[in-house]
């Protein structure tokens, strides 16, 4: 599934550098990040996401039904990043419903950060620096599991 408007692109312009950190890694030296260890867990993560092989590379983005699910590497730690499109009148009120949500326990200790851009409301998070793929699978999956909650409950609260 091709989604042009999910692009990392996007946030960049939206969450320039001045303003704070970025929202993801502007990093892509594949040699820095592709010692065996951390290649063997980004195939895993793959084979447990149910992808097929890809080339090594410091950034991967998964296309998976209405998600678009990117995972980059920098400085030993993996980024995952979720992006799902949404119609303009549900944007807003998602995201803040969203963002009530966002506990220490929503990202099982992990922080969580959701925002607006383009057409797409997205979620991320870096796991911790000794993490591997299942952990990366469970975060991946703890931040499908809100957006989902979300989208299907308009009156979602927080509570």
């Amino acid at each position: 599934m091709e989604n042009p408007g999910l692009t990392r692109h996007q946030v960049f312009t939206l969450c320039p550098p001045e303003h704070g950190p970025p929202m993801m890694s502007t990093h892509h030296d594949a040699e820095d990040i592709h010692g065996p260890t951390v290649a063997r867990q980004t195939e895993l993560w793959l084979r447990l996401m149910g992808a097929g092989p890809q080339p090594p590379t410091s950034s991967l983005t998964l296309d998976r039904d209405r998600d678009r699910i990117f995972l980059e590497q920098d400085q030993g730690r993996a980024r995952l990043t979720l992006a799902r499109r949404l119609p303009v009148p549900q944007r807003q009120s998602t995201l803040l419903r969203l963002l009530q949500l966002l506990q220490p326990e929503a990202g099982g200790g992990i922080p969580l950060r959701a925002w607006l851009a383009g057409d797409a409301l997205w979620i991320s998070a870096a796991a911790p620096p000794d993490s591997g793929a299942e952990q990366w699978r469970e975060l991946a999956r703890r931040q499908r599991r809100l957006l989902d909650r979300v989208m299907e409950n308009p009156h979602e609260n927080g509570q």
